[in-house]
């Protein structure tokens, strides 16, 4: 295996991934299924907000209101569990992402 420096594995990632998005970017965000609906996708967003976010909402909110709260996802640019939390969370916005990937475009604009 040859040794690559730290910007030439960054630039393997980037372009792994960008192939993988350009493959099947849903199946990527979710290995549970290789053929998402738009429906499927993003009920699957809201199952994980139900079992991984609001089972905890004690230890995340600390007493807080949670329509009091801000949320920032850092995440893919699907907004997969986005949708899902804008019902209860003050905010939610995306951030650390890259818009400019193949499925950046399509998937920034069905939240914003």
């Amino acid at each position: 295996m040859s040794n690559l420096d730290v910007e030439q594995q960054l630039q393997k990632m980037r372009e792994d991934w960008d192939q993988r998005a350009r493959e099947n970017a849903r199946h990527y965000v979710n290995t549970a299924n290789t053929a998402w609906t738009d429906e499927e996708f993003f009920a699957s967003g809201e199952r994980t907000v139900a079992e991984e976010i609001l089972t905890d909402m004690g230890n995340i909110c600390q007493g807080k209101a949670p329509g009091e709260m801000r949320v920032l996802e850092i995440g893919c640019g699907a907004g997969r569990d986005q949708g899902a939390g804008q019902a209860f969370w003050r905010g939610a916005r995306r951030g650390c992402q890259r818009r400019d990937g193949p499925a950046g475009y399509r998937s920034a604009a069905r939240f914003s």
